[in-house]
C-alpha cells in the first residue's frame, strides 16, 4: 500500500471519529481551547495535508509550502484562539500566499530536484510518466510508441488524447493514477477499449460497448476521491 494512501485512509477515519465525538459533546473541552472547527475545515485540512505529504515525497517544495499556507488560512481563527490572540486575522491572506510563493520558489532554486526519468522496464522499451498537479493540462500520447504510458493527476484537471492513431498496432496499455482530480481519457473511435480501474470513493465512467475486431487498448489505473471518464472520440 502506498504511503500517501495509508495516510489518507487513516486521516479519513480520524475525521469521522472527531465528528462522532463532536456530536456526542466529548470534544467540548477541545473546542474551548481552539474554537469551533467545521466539518468542511477538517476535510479540507486532510486533503491539503495529504497533498503536502505527497509533494514532499516528490520534492515539490512550492506545493508543500502553498499547502501549508492554505492550511493556516483555513485554521487561522483556531490558531489565534490557541495563541490567545484577540484578533482572528493574524496575517493578510494575499501577503501569506506571496510569502509562501517566494519561500517555496527560493527553496526549489537552492535545492533543485534531481533530474531523472521515472520508468518501468518492459521487454522492449521504457514507460514514461506524465504528471499534473493543481492545474489544467492536456497530455498527448504517441499511438505508435504509447509514450507516455503512465499518467498521474493530483488535484487537477487532465485530458488525454492519442496522436497518430493510424500508427497504433494494438495491445497497448495505458496506466493512470488520479488523486482528487478530474481525468478524461479520449480514445479514438476506431479502437476497442478495455478498462480496469481500482476505484476508491470516486466516480468512473467508461464505454459499455466492445468491438473485438478492432485494435484493443487496455487502460489500467487507480482513482482516489476523483472523477475518471473514458470516452470514444472521432479523429
Amino acid at each position: 500500500m502506498k504511503g500517501w494512501k495509508l495516510f489518507l485512509g487513516v486521516g479519513l477515519i480520524l475525521v469521522a471519529v472527531l465528528l462522532i465525538l463532536d456530536a456526542l459533546g466529548v470534544t467540548a473541552p477541545l473546542t474551548e481551547l481552539i474554537g469551533e472547527v467545521s466539518a468542511f475545515a477538517l476535510c479540507a485540512g486532510l486533503v491539503l495535508t495529504v497533498f503536502a505529504f505527497t509533494s514532499l515525497i516528490r520534492w515539490e517544495p512550492l506545493n508543500v509550502i502553498l499547502s501549508l499556507a492554505l492550511l493556516f488560512m483555513i485554521f487561522e481563527k483556531n490558531i489565534a484562539v490557541l495563541c490567545g490572540r484577540a484578533e482572528e486575522d493574524l496575517i493578510n491572506n494575499w501577503m501569506l500566499l506571496l510569502i509562501a510563493f517566494l519561500l517555496g520558489t527560493g527553496i526549489r532554486m537552492l535545492f533543485p530536484k534531481r533530474k531523472f526519468h521515472w520508468s518501468v522496464r518492459t521487454e522492449e522499451r521504457e514507460d514514461t510518466r506524465e504528471s499534473n498537479s493543481l492545474g489544467n493540462s492536456t497530455v498527448y500520447v504517441d499511438s505508435a510508441t504509447m509514450t507516455p504510458s503512465n499518467i498521474e493527476n493530483n488535484i487537477g484537471s487532465c485530458k488525454v488524447y492519442f496522436e497518430n492513431p493510424e500508427g497504433y498496432t494494438g495491445n497497448g496499455v495505458l496506466h493512470f493514477e488520479n488523486n482528487l482530480g478530474s481525468l478524461v481519457i479520449c480514445v479514438p473511435q476506431s479502437w476497442d477499449v478495455r478498462v480496469d480501474v481500482e476505484n476508491n470513493l470516486g466516480s468512473v465512467k467508461t464505454p459499455n460497448e466492445t468491438h473485438d475486431e478492432l485494435p484493443i487498448l487496455t487502460i489500467k489505473g487507480e482513482n482516489n476521491l476523483g472523477e475518471v471518464t473514458v470516452k470514444y472520440v472521432k479523429v
